[in-house]
């Protein structure tokens, strides 16, 4: 049916209720239309609704209801009006009269929360077993079961359904994601990372994943130790596993167990043959978190054991860079108050680091910002100015038109 009516609002309402009507199961075989006068309507009390005038809307949504009671939309909407002002029998006796047109799980699970909500429990928890004993062959249905559980915050429950279809179906995989969230939210964090660790050992593209909903719960009392132990647990008896030993190697970092880390990251890197570049990323993440005892000692491990990978001279400009970002951090100084040299390991590893790169790779990309580099700890922390001013210049007339270059020219000023 084409209705026209003069409001491109009213057009796209109209095709949002047939659109509706087309994908949600009504509860009669021959489909619904509706004409523009329950549009109308329809908007009305919608717009009721959406400003808290419940009273206004409910009287409007009986009367759609009662017009169409196969159109969904008006079955929702009333719903929500019945909720909103918390009038539970009236909502209940709403579900009773669609479950008398088609008995659903779903529609029965809807009772139950209601049920819940109105204080009844003992027969919100019968009505939810018998949405279950209606199919319980079917994995929807627990689902639905559990979601409605869920809503309400009856988490143990919720985890008992899931639990026993996983059970009923023979399929112990089955409901991962979701356990593991409940399990996270009611503290039960090992069963939890039991569950995520699972999941990734059916598809280790799940790592980022699994990592954003871990992220959500590690702040808990207890979470990360137990999802720690866990992880080591599962590393244990699948020592193969990547995806577990990367999940490990990121728990470590949160943890702050930097050393541990870095063991885990070594592990990866020799297992997958990766020749320093696991190594290189972990130094980079240790480093952000002013770490650099230990990434130091992976950027020494990719020099020693990887000489001729290809991230051998990041790892050595990053060696000296490493030393630098360490120096200023503890505020170290090369020259004191009286103007006279005094040690400063850092800063002098920096520099041979530095010098190391230059004479090791002159023909690398790198070479500008490390000579660049040279310069300026020879001006701001040696107050070696006159070779200072020597290595800038040589930076400015070798590399023109490069950002070192600039740099340099900026240094010189």
């Amino acid at each position: 049916m084409h209705i026209c009516l003069p409001r491109p609002a009213v057009h796209r309402l109209i095709r949002a209720v047939l659109l509706l009507l087309c994908f949600v199961a009504v509860p009669t075989a021959v489909a619904q239309t509706v004409d523009s006068t329950l549009v109308g309507r329809f908007q009305l009390a919608d717009s009721y609704l959406r400003a808290g005038q419940y009273d206004r809307a409910i009287s409007l949504f009986e009367d759609l209801y009662a017009a169409s009671p196969g159109t969904q939309v008006f079955y929702a909407k009333l719903m929500q009006a019945y909720e909103g002002v918390k009038r539970y029998d009236d909502a209940i006796a709403l579900v009773d009269r669609q479950l008398q047109e088609m008995r659903t799980p779903m529609l029965l699970s809807e009772k139950a929360r209601l049920l819940y909500q109105k204080g009844d429990e003992a027969q919100a928890f019968s009505t939810w077993d018998e949405a279950i004993a209606e199919a319980p062959e079917n994995q929807h249905v627990y689902r639905a079961v559990y979601q409605t559980l869920a809503a309400v915050r009856v988490y143990d429950r919720a985890i008992e359904v899931l639990e026993r279809g996983r059970e009923r179906l023979g399929e112990p995989d089955l409901f991962q994601t979701d356990l593991a969230t409940l399990y996270s939210m009611t503290g039960r964090h090992e069963q939890a990372m039991t569950e995520y660790l699972g999941l990734l050992a059916g598809d280790e593209r799940q790592f980022s994943f699994v990592r954003s909903r871990l992220s959500r719960y590690l702040e808990q009392q207890g979470a990360l130790v137990a999802a720690i132990a866990a992880t080591e647990r599962g590393v244990r008896q699948q020592p193969l596993n990547r995806s577990f030993r990367e999940l490990l190697a990121w728990l470590y970092l949160e943890a702050g167990q930097y050393h541990e880390a870095l063991d885990a990251n070594r592990a990866i890197d020799r297992l997958e043959q990766e020749n320093g570049r696991v190594l290189f990323a972990f130094a980079q993440r240790a480093a952000d978190a002013e770490a650099y005892d230990v990434a130091l000692d992976a950027l020494k491990e990719i020099r020693e054991r990887y000489p001729e990978a290809a991230s051998a001279p990041e790892a050595l400009f990053g060696l000296a860079d490493m030393h630098e970002r360490w120096a200023e951090q503890t505020h170290e100084r090369a020259v004191n108050e009286r103007n006279r040299r005094v040690k400063a390991p850092h800063y002098e590893a920096a520099l041979e680091s530095y010098r190391a790169f230059l004479q090791e790779y002159p023909g690398h990309a790198y070479y500008p910002e490390a000579l660049r580099r040279i310069g300026r700890l020879q001006q701001d922390v040696f107050f070696e100015l006159g070779e200072a001013e020597a290595t800038l210049q040589e930076v400015v007339a070798r590399y023109p038109n490069t950002a070192a270059a600039d740099q340099a020219n900026y240094d010189l000023g």
